[in-house]
C-alpha cells in the first residue's frame, strides 16, 4: 500500500476574511488520492492586532497556523490507516 500525500489549504482573504471550508478538493480528488487538510484561524483584529503587551502580543492568527502544522506533523499518520 502506498502512502498518501498531504495537501494543505490555507485560505486567502488578506487576513481579514475567509474560511477553511472554501476549498473542497473534489476536482483534485477525482485524479489523485490524498489527505486534504483545511483549517480556520483567527482573522482581523482577533488574529493580527498587536499591542506589544503580554495580553496582546500579536500575530495570533499566524500562531494558529503554526499550531495546526505542528498538530498535523504529530498526528497525520493516524489518518493513513
Amino acid at each position: 500500500k502506498r502512502e498518501l500525500e498531504d495537501f494543505f489549504y490555507v485560505h486567502g482573504g488578506a487576513f481579514i476574511i475567509g474560511f477553511g471550508d472554501s476549498a473542497r478538493g473534489t476536482q483534485l480528488m477525482k485524479s489523485k488520492d490524498f489527505i486534504m487538510v483545511t483549517f480556520n484561524y483567527r482573522l482581523g483584529i482577533h488574529g493580527f492586532l498587536c499591542l506589544g503587551t503580554e495580553d496582546v502580543p500579536g500575530n495570533a492568527g499566524m500562531k494558529d497556523q503554526v499550531a495546526l502544522l505542528r498538530w498535523v506533523k504529530d498526528n497525520i499518520a493516524n489518518f493513513r490507516r
